[in-house]
């Protein structure tokens, strides 16, 4: 079995939401397991870099690790972030979503005005966190008096403007949030933290009280199936939720390319009111291939969405698989609760959903966004494509963003539930007195017994290995993960964004069960698009930060050869978004010991 598999990561010790021990049950700063910020330097045992002493005064530049090593491209992540500081971020207006790479200026919206929202602002701030985390582990202090200047301007701000539009239940805010509080705890503004902590569990608890929807049961052949959609799923209308306004969609071997933008938030319509329209066909898991993940029985089933007055769900299989994540965090971090096992059922309820009802069944990759019927008694949900928002991509396309976000999440997940199950070892003796091999199980411990079956790495190895099957998004020449493929035409759109490739990055970096060599050897490749400037050995338009000369932070994506775009809205701008994931994707690769 996989889930008891031991996932120890090189800062096992170092990572306040990785430790193996959580602080007192129901405190909402309790240890959860995985903001990833090493907060000190005493790490060395679990870490395969030394750790350079440092003995200077004044600000100390280190891009390296002691043995020349650089697991997350410090120096490239602390040029983006300084860049970003100077041109985007205003104290008391947050990090604008995008600047312009040749003058520096932030880009107006549709709407003639700079956008400041509390997404990039959020996502600037814990990456914030994570960059002087890893920055004192490499022992360079160029910018650490920026970035807790701006973490404290964000809290300032936040604790007396924060407000979460009411469809919103994505998890990556809650991650966010937590990840700030390690952060602002990291530099000693605890008051500021606990705020921070606050917000994050007002927030994940409303993600089950006010956006779960308890479905009824799945079926056993449907529970853990690898497909979920039938033959006809509409394939009318488009829909898009890349994060980061998707780069260009250059589709088919002849080139032609379409815009594949997207709404102006990033976000999808499944955090709106669910509204089914005529061609939004049925999903069912009818052709459901089963897999070795099934359950031999029902399974609770139900989805984390947005519920409309006719009873129809919205919900993006993304978005899901990051709130199922910071539901299980809060059972984590509120062990007492007699909620906490409320929680752990919605949490794996809506997963199963996802696995049963949103996967493309001939390729295994999840859809973007669906709307789930409320069962009538008749055996099940059935789920339908939403309805499209795009003028360009049609609502049947596979976004490699929603696969890695899921993925990411996923293994995310089975570190949380691993790393916080305690097994009792027994050293015992044998009748004559002699010591028996201590691998008696003395007893298992922990907030997760009733989900330790659930193979959450295991289902991130399956899309990550869908993503690599008979419709690969990986670009085997170039390098890289292109954006999407879609059934109904067969085409791919060959264009790369830094967001699904970070994340790929993070989630392989994490999936350290998963043995497939195809898989193991992306991950180097990966971690150099983001971090391999252009140098007499990298030329420009080789990979993500080569894309624009001279280049110093991370645009939103590239053609497949690594060119600028030429559509979609300020192609060639920076974009907060790109930096954020970039930083994040990043320090996923401290779990990872490949990189040396």
């Amino acid at each position: 079995m996989r889930l008891l598999a031991v996932l120890v990561p090189p800062l096992l010790i170092a990572l306040p939401f990785a430790a193996c021990v959580a602080g007192p049950a129901g405190s909402a700063s309790d240890g959860g397991v995985d903001a990833y910020i090493p907060v000190t330097n005493d790490v060395s045992d679990d870490f395969d870099f030394d750790i350079p002493v440092v003995s200077e005064t004044g600000p100390v530049t280190r891009c390296k690790l002691s043995g020349d090593a650089d697991p997350v491209g410090l120096c490239v992540q602390k040029s983006a972030l300084e860049t970003l500081h100077q041109f985007a971020f205003a104290p008391g207006k947050g990090a604008a979503a995008s600047w312009s790479s040749v003058t520096g200026t932030p880009d107006n919206n549709e709407a003639g005005v700079v956008s400041y929202s509390l997404d990039d602002t959020i996502a600037y701030a814990a990456a914030a966190s994570s960059y002087l985390a890893s920055a004192q582990l490499y022992a360079d202090t160029t910018i650490d008096g920026i970035m807790a200047s701006d973490l404290q301007a964000v809290a300032l701000q936040l604790e007396t403007s924060f407000s979460v539009n009411p469809t919103e239940y994505s998890g990556e805010l809650y991650f966010h949030l937590r990840t700030i509080a390690q952060g602002l705890r990291a530099i000693q503004l605890n008051n500021d933290a606990d705020k921070f902590d606050t917000l994050a569990e007002t927030y994940g608890r409303a993600i089950y009280s006010a956006h779960y929807v308890s479905l009824g049961f799945l079926a056993p052949a449907s529970v853990g199936d690898d497909g979920g959609a039938g033959e006809d799923a509409g394939h009318d209308g488009g829909h898009d939720a890349d994060r980061d306004g998707s780069a260009d969609a250059e589709t088919g071997d002849a080139g032609a390319t379409t815009d594949a933008r997207t709404p102006e938030d990033g976000r999808s319509d499944a955090h709106g009111d669910a509204h089914a329209s005529t061609d939004a066909h049925a999903i069912t898991d009818a052709h459901a291939p089963t897999d070795a993940h099934a359950s031999s029985g029902p399974v609770a089933d139900g989805i984390i969405g947005n519920l409309s007055s006719d009873g129809q769900i919205a919900y993006a299989p993304a978005d899901v698989a990051t709130a199922a994540y910071a539901l299980l965090d809060e059972v984590n971090r509120n062990r007492t609760s007699p909620l906490a096992p409320t929680w752990l059922a919605a949490a794996t309820a809506s997963l199963h959903h996802l696995r049963a009802r949103a996967v493309e069944p001939t390729t295994g990759m999840f859809y973007t966004a669906l709307i789930a019927t409320k069962d009538d008694g008749g055996g099940g949900a059935q789920d339908m494509l939403a309805p499209s928002t795009s003028t360009t991509l049609p609502n049947d396309a596979l976004l490699a963003d929603t696969q890695a976000t899921v993925a990411l999440a996923l293994v995310r997940a089975q570190y949380l539930v691993t790393s916080n199950t305690q097994v009792t070892i027994v050293n015992g003796k044998d009748a004559g007195g002699n010591m028996l091999p201590p691998l008696e199980d003395g007893g298992v411990s922990g907030p997760f017994l009733s989900v330790l079956d659930v193979p959450f790495e295991a289902w991130a190895d399956d899309t990550i290995d869908a993503m690599n099957g008979v419709h690969t998004l990986w670009d085997v020449m170039g390098g890289g993960y292109m954006d999407a493929y879609i059934p109904s035409t067969g085409a791919l759109v060959t264009t790369k964004s830094t967001r699904p490739n970070a994340f790929m990055a993070g989630a392989i970096a994490r999936a350290q069960v998963n043995t497939d060599p195809i898989v193991s050897q992306q991950l180097q490749p990966l971690v150099q698009l983001l971090i391999a400037q252009a140098s007499v050995t990298v030329p420009l338009n080789s990979n993500l930060i080569t894309v624009l000369p001279s280049q110093v932070a991370f645009v939103r994506g590239a053609t497949r050869a690594f060119l600028p775009l030429s559509s979609g809205p300020n192609p060639t701008s920076y974009t907060t978004s790109a930096v954020a994931t970039a930083v994040e994707g990043l320090t996923e690769q401290f779990f990872s010991k490949s990189m040396q």
